[in-house]
């Protein structure tokens, strides 16, 4: 009888935990895009858009080939590879 009331304690316990983890995720998560916060690049750094999938990334992350901004090496192959 013991064994089992602590077994159901630890299951008990164990979704407690779990329950709240992700209950604190959730309100982070609301939390952040509520204010709109994003992450940015750092002020005065320039922000270039892939020629592929058009998204917008840091120029320092960028690649650049044959003048055109990829946000991978694997877009510019396939871009460059269809013109």
């Amino acid at each position: 009888m013991s064994f089992r009331l602590l077994f159901l304690l630890a299951i008990a316990w164990f979704a407690w935990l779990t329950l709240r983890r992700w209950l604190q995720g959730a309100q982070t998560q609301a939390r952040n895009s509520a204010a709109g916060q994003t992450q940015r690049p750092p002020a005065g750094v320039k922000v270039v858009q892939c020629r592929y999938c058009s998204l917008y990334l840091p120029e320092p992350e960028a690649q650049r080939q044959n003048n055109e901004w990829f946000c991978c090496a694997e877009h510019a192959k396939l871009y460059l590879g269809k013109r």
